[in-house]
């Protein structure tokens, strides 16, 4: 009778063992699994908390200045708006808006020290097409996309207190570009056009510079131009609408914080 206790003790304790010891190591090895995996987890969401992009900071203001080239200074012939400031010139590069733009706009705010501007700006195809052309404009070389960005950096670091608007340049019309007047000229094109405003968005996202994109506005609901090149007044007036409404959202968020 005795032997016959000691068996069945024996029986439940291996029984007892055979149960718990599985689970005790699936236990141990999920602790181990949490103690590896816990310190990635926190890497990941403090490099997800410092990645995060801070929304710009934008300035209360009344006033638009829209810098450019023979695009915005076609438009400044048909749009009327006495809160627009255009500083346009026809065949425009980055030199024009460090030799004249940039004294124009310092003199506009010598002149008004208590107001602040939404500063637009919309260059570079000139800068694309003299490149793929090989030429140089008045002996000095054309810009970049990374030459624009160090532009935009060092003006927004001068104009702090100021909001700065880079506008996508916009496309082309490649098909009538083909046979118009440029078309025995090497020029642009659209993707090149894309990379040049994706490179200069991404790059200046973290220096407070506002991105406004009416070249993807203007490829979905179409655009007239006689050229390829050059825009329609119809065309003009709307790009200068779209410049206005995206002002204007960022106004209204002002006031809804």
């Amino acid at each position: 009778m005795k032997n016959k206790t000691n068996i069945m003790l024996l029986l439940f304790i291996l029984l007892t063992l055979a149960i718990a010891v599985p689970y005790s190591l699936k236990y141990d090895k999920e602790i181990a699994l949490a103690k590896i995996q816990l310190p990635n987890k926190e890497v990941e969401i403090n490099q997800d908390a410092g990645n995060k992009k801070k929304e710009p900071i934008w300035y209360e203001s009344s006033n638009i200045i829209i810098i450019g080239d023979s695009r915005m200074y076609a438009a400044a012939k048909v749009v009327e708006d006495k809160n627009i400031t255009f500083i346009a010139k026809n065949g425009a590069t980055c030199n024009y808006l460090t030799d004249v733009a940039e004294k124009e706009v310092d003199k506009l705010m010598e002149e008004n020290p208590n107001e602040h501007y939404t500063i637009f700006f919309n260059l570079g195809i000139n800068d694309l097409d003299y490149k793929e052309q090989g030429k140089k404009v008045d002996g000095i070389e054309i810009c970049s996309s990374s030459d624009y960005v160090r532009l935009y950096k060092r003006l927004k670091e001068k104009w702090q207190e100021h909001n700065l608007i880079f506008e996508s340049v916009n496309p082309l019309d490649l098909e009538v570009l083909k046979v118009e007047k440029f078309g025995d000229r090497p020029m642009s094109d659209n993707e090149k056009v894309k990379e040049f405003n994706n490179f200069i968005r991404k790059e200046v996202a973290e220096d407070n510079i506002y991105y406004c994109d009416t070249y993807t506005y203007l490829l979905n609901n179409g655009f007239e131009s006689h050229d390829g090149l050059h825009y329609s007044a119809e065309t003009s007036k709307v790009i200068i609408q779209q410049l206005k409404e995206y002002y204007q959202k960022q106004q209204d968020k002002l006031h809804t914080i």
